[in-house]
Protein backbone atom coordinates (compact mmCIF):
# COMPACT_ATOMS: atom_id res chain seq x y z
CA UNK A 1 0.00 0.00 0.00
CA UNK A 2 1.09 3.33 -0.80
CA UNK A 3 2.17 5.71 1.97
CA UNK A 4 0.55 8.97 2.52
CA UNK A 5 2.58 11.84 1.23
CA UNK A 6 2.38 13.61 5.05
CA UNK A 7 3.56 10.19 6.06
CA UNK A 8 6.51 10.06 3.48
CA UNK A 9 7.48 14.26 4.98
CA UNK A 10 7.16 12.69 8.59
CA UNK A 11 9.63 10.10 7.33
CA UNK A 12 12.05 12.43 5.30
CA UNK A 13 11.82 14.82 7.93
CA UNK A 14 12.59 12.56 11.06
CA UNK A 15 16.02 11.19 9.03
CA UNK A 16 16.87 14.33 8.32
CA UNK A 17 17.03 15.05 12.03
CA UNK A 18 18.34 11.53 12.68
CA UNK A 19 21.40 12.15 10.34
CA UNK A 20 22.07 15.69 11.57
CA UNK A 21 22.50 14.64 14.90
CA UNK A 22 24.71 12.27 13.65
CA UNK A 23 26.98 14.84 12.17
CA UNK A 24 27.27 16.50 15.14
CA UNK A 25 28.24 13.90 17.66
CA UNK A 26 30.79 12.79 14.89
CA UNK A 27 32.03 16.27 14.51
CA UNK A 28 32.72 16.57 18.04
CA UNK A 29 34.15 13.38 18.69
CA UNK A 30 36.64 14.44 15.68
CA UNK A 31 37.18 17.69 17.68
CA UNK A 32 38.16 16.27 21.03
CA UNK A 33 40.44 14.21 19.28
CA UNK A 34 41.90 17.04 17.73
CA UNK A 35 42.49 18.73 21.27
CA UNK A 36 43.63 15.68 23.15
CA UNK A 37 46.23 15.59 20.14
CA UNK A 38 47.25 18.88 20.34
CA UNK A 39 47.58 19.32 24.14
CA UNK A 40 49.57 15.70 24.04
CA UNK A 41 51.75 17.38 21.53
CA UNK A 42 52.40 20.33 23.80
CA UNK A 43 53.16 18.82 26.35
CA UNK A 44 54.79 16.20 25.58
CA UNK A 45 56.92 17.87 23.86
CA UNK A 46 57.33 20.24 27.18
CA UNK A 47 58.65 17.07 28.79
CA UNK A 48 61.27 16.41 26.81
CA UNK A 49 62.87 19.86 26.68
CA UNK A 50 61.79 21.00 30.23
CA UNK A 51 64.34 22.94 31.94
CA UNK A 52 66.19 22.68 35.29
CA UNK A 53 64.61 25.04 37.20
CA UNK A 54 66.20 27.78 39.32
CA UNK A 55 69.25 26.91 37.80
CA UNK A 56 71.07 30.18 35.73
CA UNK A 57 71.47 29.49 31.94
CA UNK A 58 74.57 30.86 31.96
CA UNK A 59 77.37 32.03 34.17
CA UNK A 60 81.16 33.39 34.05
CA UNK A 61 84.30 33.15 36.37
CA UNK A 62 82.19 35.38 38.55
CA UNK A 63 79.37 33.02 38.91
CA UNK A 64 75.75 33.92 40.20
CA UNK A 65 73.95 34.18 42.96
CA UNK A 66 70.15 33.56 41.30
CA UNK A 67 70.84 29.94 41.51
CA UNK A 68 69.49 27.98 44.14
CA UNK A 69 70.56 26.64 47.32
CA UNK A 70 70.15 22.91 48.98
CA UNK A 71 69.54 22.50 52.62
CA UNK A 72 70.27 18.83 53.85
CA UNK A 73 73.57 17.49 53.21
CA UNK A 74 73.14 13.61 52.45
CA UNK A 75 76.43 12.61 50.50
CA UNK A 76 80.31 12.92 50.58
CA UNK A 77 81.49 11.75 47.12
CA UNK A 78 84.80 10.25 48.51
CA UNK A 79 86.35 7.27 48.43
CA UNK A 80 84.92 6.40 51.52
CA UNK A 81 81.37 6.64 50.24
CA UNK A 82 81.88 2.85 48.34
CA UNK A 83 82.84 1.13 51.48
CA UNK A 84 80.32 2.91 53.52
CA UNK A 85 77.56 1.50 51.09
CA UNK A 86 78.78 -1.74 50.86
CA UNK A 87 78.43 -2.15 54.41
CA UNK A 88 74.82 -0.84 54.66
CA UNK A 89 74.05 -3.45 51.98
CA UNK A 90 75.59 -6.36 51.50
CA UNK A 91 73.34 -8.13 49.39
CA UNK A 92 73.82 -6.53 46.57
CA UNK A 93 77.26 -6.67 45.34
CA UNK A 94 78.62 -2.81 44.55
CA UNK A 95 80.76 -1.56 41.57
CA UNK A 96 84.11 -0.11 43.37
CA UNK A 97 86.48 1.89 41.83
CA UNK A 98 88.78 -1.30 42.76
CA UNK A 99 87.48 -3.60 40.11
CA UNK A 100 86.50 -0.82 37.87
CA UNK A 101 90.17 0.77 37.70
CA UNK A 102 88.33 4.10 37.41
CA UNK A 103 89.58 6.73 40.15
CA UNK A 104 87.04 7.33 42.22
CA UNK A 105 86.69 11.41 41.40
CA UNK A 106 85.62 10.14 37.93
CA UNK A 107 82.85 8.22 39.50
CA UNK A 108 80.02 8.55 41.43
CA UNK A 109 77.20 6.28 43.08
CA UNK A 110 73.76 7.61 42.08
CA UNK A 111 72.01 4.13 44.55
CA UNK A 112 73.28 1.07 45.50
CA UNK A 113 74.57 -1.02 42.46
CA UNK A 114 75.11 2.22 40.29
CA UNK A 115 77.09 4.28 39.27
CA UNK A 116 78.02 7.12 36.75
CA UNK A 117 81.88 7.53 35.66
CA UNK A 118 83.28 9.88 33.46
CA UNK A 119 86.12 8.94 30.75
CA UNK A 120 88.53 11.32 29.63
CA UNK A 121 86.73 10.92 25.76
CA UNK A 122 83.98 13.23 27.04
CA UNK A 123 81.63 9.74 27.45
CA UNK A 124 79.42 9.46 30.88
CA UNK A 125 78.46 5.97 31.71
CA UNK A 126 75.88 4.38 33.55
CA UNK A 127 77.52 1.24 34.91
CA UNK A 128 75.52 -1.85 37.04
CA UNK A 129 76.44 -5.36 37.80
CA UNK A 130 74.67 -6.20 34.67
CA UNK A 131 74.75 -3.74 32.01
CA UNK A 132 77.11 -0.46 30.63
CA UNK A 133 75.34 2.26 29.39
CA UNK A 134 76.24 5.32 27.89
CA UNK A 135 74.15 8.30 28.94
CA UNK A 136 75.90 11.42 27.43
CA UNK A 137 79.01 12.87 25.62
CA UNK A 138 80.49 15.85 26.16
CA UNK A 139 81.44 16.91 22.62
CA UNK A 140 84.25 19.63 23.14
CA UNK A 141 86.49 16.36 24.83
CA UNK A 142 88.65 15.71 22.04
CA UNK A 143 91.97 13.67 23.86
CA UNK A 144 93.89 13.95 20.92
CA UNK A 145 93.86 17.99 21.75
CA UNK A 146 94.21 17.75 25.37
CA UNK A 147 90.56 18.64 26.19
CA UNK A 148 88.57 16.00 28.96
CA UNK A 149 86.34 15.17 30.86
CA UNK A 150 87.31 15.15 34.08
CA UNK A 151 85.29 14.90 37.74
CA UNK A 152 81.41 14.19 38.38
CA UNK A 153 79.20 14.97 42.06
CA UNK A 154 76.03 14.37 42.32
CA UNK A 155 73.82 16.82 43.84
CA UNK A 156 72.86 16.80 48.00
CA UNK A 157 69.28 16.08 46.74
CA UNK A 158 69.64 13.40 43.75
CA UNK A 159 67.25 11.74 44.95
CA UNK A 160 65.01 14.34 44.09
CA UNK A 161 66.23 16.62 41.73
CA UNK A 162 68.26 13.50 39.48
CA UNK A 163 71.12 16.36 39.29
CA UNK A 164 74.32 15.52 38.77
CA UNK A 165 77.35 17.83 37.84
CA UNK A 166 80.76 17.28 35.66
CA UNK A 167 84.11 19.44 34.71
CA UNK A 168 85.50 19.63 31.71
CA UNK A 169 88.03 21.12 29.45
CA UNK A 170 87.97 22.75 26.08
CA UNK A 171 90.65 24.62 23.79
CA UNK A 172 89.68 28.51 23.85
CA UNK A 173 90.90 31.13 21.26
CA UNK A 174 91.85 28.57 18.18
CA UNK A 175 93.67 26.30 20.31
CA UNK A 176 96.03 29.00 22.30
CA UNK A 177 94.85 28.42 25.47
CA UNK A 178 92.10 25.98 27.33
CA UNK A 179 89.83 26.48 30.30
CA UNK A 180 87.59 24.71 32.38
CA UNK A 181 83.90 24.48 32.68
CA UNK A 182 81.52 22.98 35.76
CA UNK A 183 78.07 22.31 34.12
CA UNK A 184 74.83 20.46 35.46
CA UNK A 185 72.78 17.64 34.00
CA UNK A 186 69.59 15.81 34.63
CA UNK A 187 69.90 12.20 35.33
CA UNK A 188 66.74 10.45 33.19
CA UNK A 189 68.06 6.99 34.05
CA UNK A 190 69.09 6.10 30.07
CA UNK A 191 70.42 9.60 28.96
CA UNK A 192 72.11 13.13 30.81
CA UNK A 193 70.36 15.90 29.56
CA UNK A 194 69.52 19.79 29.95
CA UNK A 195 73.23 20.50 30.23
CA UNK A 196 73.40 24.05 32.32
CA UNK A 197 76.80 26.24 32.15
CA UNK A 198 77.22 26.87 35.95
CA UNK A 199 80.85 28.08 35.94
CA UNK A 200 83.10 28.83 32.47
CA UNK A 201 86.42 30.54 31.90
CA UNK A 202 88.64 29.11 33.94
CA UNK A 203 92.49 29.35 32.58
CA UNK A 204 94.09 25.92 33.18
CA UNK A 205 96.92 24.04 32.16
CA UNK A 206 96.82 22.18 28.72
CA UNK A 207 98.70 18.97 29.59
CA UNK A 208 97.32 18.51 33.24
CA UNK A 209 94.35 20.96 33.68
CA UNK A 210 93.18 19.12 37.33
CA UNK A 211 89.40 18.73 37.60
CA UNK A 212 89.15 16.27 40.71
CA UNK A 213 86.10 17.28 42.33
CA UNK A 214 84.26 16.56 45.67
CA UNK A 215 81.15 17.13 47.34
CA UNK A 216 81.85 18.14 51.18
CA UNK A 217 79.66 17.27 54.01
CA UNK A 218 79.06 21.02 54.19
CA UNK A 219 77.69 20.99 50.53
CA UNK A 220 80.16 23.16 48.80
CA UNK A 221 82.20 21.36 46.16
CA UNK A 222 86.21 20.89 46.03
CA UNK A 223 87.36 21.26 42.72
CA UNK A 224 91.24 20.59 41.76
CA UNK A 225 92.54 23.63 39.15
CA UNK A 226 96.19 23.48 37.59
CA UNK A 227 96.97 26.46 36.48
CA UNK A 228 98.96 27.40 32.61
CA UNK A 229 101.89 28.09 35.09
CA UNK A 230 102.28 24.74 36.21
CA UNK A 231 100.78 25.48 39.64
CA UNK A 232 97.67 23.22 41.79
CA UNK A 233 95.53 24.81 43.43
CA UNK A 234 92.27 24.03 45.01
CA UNK A 235 88.75 26.18 44.47
CA UNK A 236 85.62 26.22 47.01
CA UNK A 237 82.37 26.66 45.28
CA UNK A 238 78.23 26.10 46.18
CA UNK A 239 76.80 23.38 43.64
CA UNK A 240 75.29 26.26 41.98
CA UNK A 241 78.68 27.58 40.86
CA UNK A 242 78.97 30.64 42.73
CA UNK A 243 81.89 31.40 45.42
CA UNK A 244 81.70 29.66 48.83
CA UNK A 245 80.34 32.61 50.99
CA UNK A 246 82.88 32.21 54.17
CA UNK A 247 86.02 31.23 51.63
CA UNK A 248 88.47 33.50 53.20
CA UNK A 249 88.36 35.67 50.28
CA UNK A 250 84.57 36.87 50.00
CA UNK A 251 85.45 37.31 45.81
CA UNK A 252 87.54 34.38 45.22
CA UNK A 253 86.96 30.91 44.30
CA UNK A 254 90.42 29.94 45.64
CA UNK A 255 90.83 28.03 48.87
CA UNK A 256 94.21 26.67 48.91
CA UNK A 257 97.45 27.04 46.50
CA UNK A 258 100.86 26.27 46.17
CA UNK A 259 100.31 22.68 45.15
CA UNK A 260 102.77 20.93 42.43
CA UNK A 261 100.53 18.53 41.39
CA UNK A 262 96.80 17.58 42.92
CA UNK A 263 95.95 13.63 42.67
CA UNK A 264 93.40 13.31 45.19
CA UNK A 265 91.23 15.47 47.25
CA UNK A 266 89.27 13.69 50.40
CA UNK A 267 87.56 15.04 53.86
CA UNK A 268 88.01 13.28 56.87
CA UNK A 269 86.23 14.95 60.00
CA UNK A 270 87.36 18.58 59.91
CA UNK A 271 90.17 17.64 58.04
CA UNK A 272 90.76 18.06 54.13
CA UNK A 273 93.34 15.64 53.05
CA UNK A 274 95.40 16.84 49.84
CA UNK A 275 97.42 14.11 48.12
CA UNK A 276 99.78 16.49 45.94
CA UNK A 277 102.01 13.56 44.09
CA UNK A 278 103.71 11.74 46.69
CA UNK A 279 102.42 14.32 49.58
CA UNK A 280 99.33 13.98 52.16
CA UNK A 281 98.97 17.44 53.47
CA UNK A 282 96.41 17.56 56.62
CA UNK A 283 94.51 21.01 56.48
CA UNK A 284 92.42 22.22 59.34
CA UNK A 285 89.00 22.61 57.63
CA UNK A 286 87.99 25.09 60.72
CA UNK A 287 91.02 26.99 60.76
CA UNK A 288 90.79 27.36 57.01
CA UNK A 289 86.83 28.25 56.12
CA UNK A 290 86.60 31.93 56.71
CA UNK A 291 89.79 32.65 57.82
CA UNK A 292 92.27 35.61 57.06
CA UNK A 293 93.61 33.92 53.78
CA UNK A 294 93.78 30.73 51.58
CA UNK A 295 95.82 27.92 52.27
CA UNK A 296 99.36 27.76 51.00
CA UNK A 297 101.79 25.36 50.35
CA UNK A 298 105.56 26.16 51.75
CA UNK A 299 108.17 24.50 50.02
CA UNK A 300 111.58 24.75 51.30
CA UNK A 301 114.43 26.89 49.51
Amino acid sequence: MDKHPCCLLLSLDYNHVYMTKNIKVTGLIILLGAIIIIVTAIFGSRSSLRSIDGLPTDANITGTESAPENQAASVNNTASEFQENQEEDLEIPLISSKSTGIPHWRMVYTHPGRIISTSPDGEMTAITNDSETVLARISEAQPEQGTTLHGIIKDPKYDENKYVYVASTYNHDNNNGELMKYTCLTDEGDSLINEVLLLDGIPVNSENPGGIMLLAPDETVYLSVNTPEGASEIYRMRVSGTIAPDNPHAESYRLAEGFSNITDISIEGDTLLVTDEEVIHEINIDELIGGEGEFAVEHEG
